[in-house]
């Protein structure tokens, strides 16, 4: 109860503050969570945390350090794995990621995105592109091979308050007129303007997507609700509030399906279990968007998440010009151009937000077919999530629709560096199934 009410008053505390202020404080702080963390064994909630909401604590980092973000979140995550590796996980608490159904086609697409590297040009964006696929690939690596088996005593409690202070500084990046905000400052500012904080010095692409997966998270474990939980409902506001603000429509409509689709498996497998619950939380969700629609209505905001308005940043989606573009270049040519060598190809941007475009038309139509064969795969185990499979944990259910949410995105949002989140979370939960089903029958 008092470490409840010590993270709550923490979390008010923070809404109202400028972590540029605090930041070496703040740091401590979280690298102090960390401390504790590992103190009490939660290695697994650490290992998930850090490749889905470190990026946000590491920006932050890399302003008091200097140091490149994604740098120091492949040297923390390193470092872990090495701890796990060569510390306290011995050979009987390995996870086994043996399982083959789902490493050949990754294997083989990987191979598919090397081999286009031969022909990628040089240039400023291809090299980064290379640089950052490479780089989230290790990340990846690294955190899939520190597990160990108790993830089936997961606490998904602790996951989500780690992720919490993780994302927050993500607020830090937010100016108006160079000066600094608090989160609540950069709602006060940002949610009554037309296009929120876009067209501004700000990211908004990567906060969307990190607030997407957070609000995921915690709908997953909030939705079947009770009072012990309530307190969470607090940390999850600095994650709307980011979302709202940034107004990118795109991580809107990738967590919606998820979200509808967690609440028909909710019904249908705990429905009369927790129909209390449930309700509850489907009323606070009406709720929270029937008082936002009104928030728009009472200041006279047209916000881009509820109409077309391009208000005056004058940042469009420009999406449909570069698939017209990607079309036109598959219909006139069509050849495998390279890894980055869309707009090389396309003369239209950087990369077509498409994943099926930027595979088919940089690492070629063999790569398409391979990416059929690993969605098949993802649908066919959401079907036993919901019909075969007669439990599934809070940590399978958030993965599984995580893989899902990140799916969403990949059709609509940034290249393929960025979109191996997606491939990620599916591998996640296929090995959390398969040594769940390897320890049954050693059992």
């Amino acid at each position: 109860m008092i470490k409840t009410i010590a993270i709550l008053l923490l979390a008010v505390a923070l809404f109202f503050m400028d972590l540029n202020a605090i930041g070496v404080s703040y740091a401590l702080l979280v690298f102090a969570v960390l401390g504790i963390m590992m103190q009490q064994k939660y290695f697994n909630e650490i290992v998930l945390a850090l490749p889905l909401f470190g990026y946000s604590f590491c920006l932050f980092l890399s302003k008091l350090t200097g140091v490149i973000n994604l740098g120091i979140l492949g040297g923390l995550v390193l470092l872990l794995f090495c701890f796990r590796q060569l510390g306290d996980l011995n050979y009987k608490e390995r996870w086994n990621v043996n399982k083959w159904s789902i490493l050949l086609p990754y294997s083989f697409l990987l191979v598919l995105i090397l081999f286009s590297f031969v022909y990628t040009l040089d240039g400023g964006y291809q090299d980064l592109k290379i640089q950052l696929f490479l780089t989230w690939l290790g990340i990846f690596l690294f955190s899939i091979n520190s597990f160990d088996k108790s993830l089936d005593e997961f606490n998904f409690e602790a996951f989500l308050i780690l992720s919490f202070f993780l994302f927050v500084p993500h607020f830090s990046n937010a100016t108006d007129k160079g000066i600094s905000l608090s989160p609540y400052k950069v709602w006060q500012i940002y949610s009554v303007l037309n296009d929120g904080i876009r067209g501004h010095d700000f990211d908004i692409i990567t906060a969307t997507r990190i607030s997407g997966i957070g609000i995921l998270a915690y709908l997953i474990y909030l939705l079947d609700f009770n009072l012990k939980k309530a307190y969470l409902i607090v940390l999850l506001l600095f994650f709307v509030v980011m979302l709202i603000v940034c107004q990118t429509r795109q991580s809107i409509v990738a967590l919606v399906l998820p979200i509808f689709l967690f609440v028909v498996y909710n019904f249908i497998k705990q429905g009369k279990r927790n129909y209390l619950g449930l309700s509850f939380g489907l009323v606070f969700i009406v709720y929270a968007v029937f008082n936002y629609v009104n928030y728009l209505n009472d200041n006279g905001v047209k916000s881009r998440i509820v109409t077309n308005v391009q208000g005056t940043s004058a940042e469009g989606t420009g999406r449909e010009r570069i698939w017209h573009a990607a079309i036109e270049y598959i219909n006139t040519n069509g050849e495998a151009v390279g890894f980055g060598n869309f707009k090389a190809a396309t003369h239209a941007h950087d990369y077509p937000h498409n994943i099926f475009l930027e595979l088919f038309i940089e690492v070629g139509v063999l790569s398409i077919l391979v990416f059929l064969v690993i969605l098949l795969y993802v649908f066919y185990e959401l079907y036993k999530v919901f019909f075969v499979y007669t439990e599934n944990s809070k940590l399978e259910l958030f993965l599984i629709f995580a893989t899902i949410y990140f799916l969403g995105l990949a059709q609509f949002s940034v290249d393929v560096p960025r979109n191996l989140m997606f491939f990620y979370t599916f591998a996640l939960f296929v090995f959390v199934k398969y040594n769940k089903e390897r320890e049954v029958i050693y059992d």
